[in-house]
């Protein structure tokens, strides 16, 4: 058995490793992303969420993968499949993937220091209504529940046209 001293130093290694962890998974995510723009290759996808142990709920991967790369997941096979609907390389934007601004892998969980991430609705909402936007324009993809898509946007252009305050709205 652990001493005291052994099993603090033993969670304080598991919390930075975590961290890090995290880290590295939101790369890598994004750098299969760029790839899949770019290749429409799915394998590493694939290969990403396979190395992960068994008993790791990687529906979190797989939503972010389905929200910010061009693929779906098929739950009958197990894998992803290449979407055409964002088949543009142009629609990659690694930047902004990395960036404070985009939603991470990992973001409704507790970020180490007892504070949930926050989850913005508002970026979330814009992003939606980019995506069904250009999947209309597209005419590649069926927008299911189309009519909601111009209540949602309306909804978006009131609320930042009366410059809501983030925190003001959750009280």
């Amino acid at each position: 058995m652990l001493t005291i001293k052994q099993v603090k130093a033993g969670i304080a290694s598991l919390a930075k490793s975590n961290e890090k962890r995290s880290d590295v998974v939101h790369k890598l995510l994004v750098s299969v992303t760029g790839h899949l723009f770019a290749h429409g290759d799915t394998r590493q996808v694939d290969s990403l969420l396979s190395a992960f142990s068994k008993g790791t709920d990687k529906k979190a991967i797989r939503q972010w993968l389905t929200t910010y790369a061009p693929v779906t997941f098929d739950a009958a096979i197990g894998k992803f499949k290449f979407s055409n609907t964002k088949k543009d390389a142009a629609d990659f934007d690694e930047a902004f993937l990395l960036s404070d601004e985009c939603i991470r892998w990992d973001s409704d969980t507790d970020n180490g220091n007892g504070e949930v991430n926050p989850l913005d609705v508002y970026a979330r909402l814009t992003r939606l209504l980019k995506d069904a936007d250009k999947a209309r324009a597209d005419g590649k993809r069926e927008v299911i529940h189309a009519g909601l898509v111009s209540e949602l946007s309306a909804l978006a252009t009131k609320y930042k046209s009366e410059a809501v305050d983030p925190l003001e709205a959750t009280k």
